[in-house]
């Protein structure tokens, strides 16, 4: 994670005068839960994932009217891709985990756990299943935890005393 939000502060916050710390949060927060939930990392398939989310947030705003050119009718269209392509990424590695049955298979993130899982009767989660609780976890972590990263940034702005005892208190800190 550290390196992670280092590489998106290098990118995204270091060469701006003045920073818009609610929508790179944003950025951060589905780039770390992408990864550490379906272990993406390439950019642009985190983007296109992304962009396919904030049309589905903005549709749980709107009016409820599916009639094309809608906010709502974008975020249906929005779901259902996110839906595909997250069942391409499941497609793919069940296919990765089916090469590896001889060889010691790693769990690195959410997603190859749910795969390797099964029930008490020893059914496993279908993939609608999988889907939709990656899609709820990507839900919980995106505005709780980009909010939270918002306003402590915002505190430690307006209250110097504290920037300087957390700037201190890391013994990671170059001097």
């Amino acid at each position: 994670m550290d390196i992670m939000a280092r590489k998106q502060i290098d990118m995204y916050w270091a060469s701006n005068k003045e920073v818009k710390a609610y929508p790179l949060s944003k950025k951060y927060t589905f780039a770390l839960s992408s990864r550490l939930f379906m272990n993406i990392e390439d950019p642009e398939c985190v983007s296109k994932i992304s962009d396919d989310f904030d049309r589905i947030m903005a549709g749980f705003f709107s009016l409820p009217v599916d009639i094309p050119g809608t906010t709502f009718n974008h975020a249906i269209k929005a779901r259902n891709n996110l839906h595909k392509e997250i069942r391409e990424i499941i497609r793919k590695r069940k296919k990765e985990q089916r090469e590896k049955r001889d060889k010691e298979l790693v769990i690195h993130d959410l997603l190859s756990h749910m795969l390797l899982m099964s029930y008490e009767n020893s059914k496993v989660m279908s993939d609608i299943e999988i889907t939709t609780r990656i899609n709820s976890l990507l839900l919980a972590s995106h505005e709780t935890v980009s909010t939270a990263i918002t306003f402590s940034f915002k505190y430690l702005a307006e209250f110097s005393d504290v920037y300087d005892a957390v700037l201190k208190g890391n013994p990671s800190k170059p001097s």
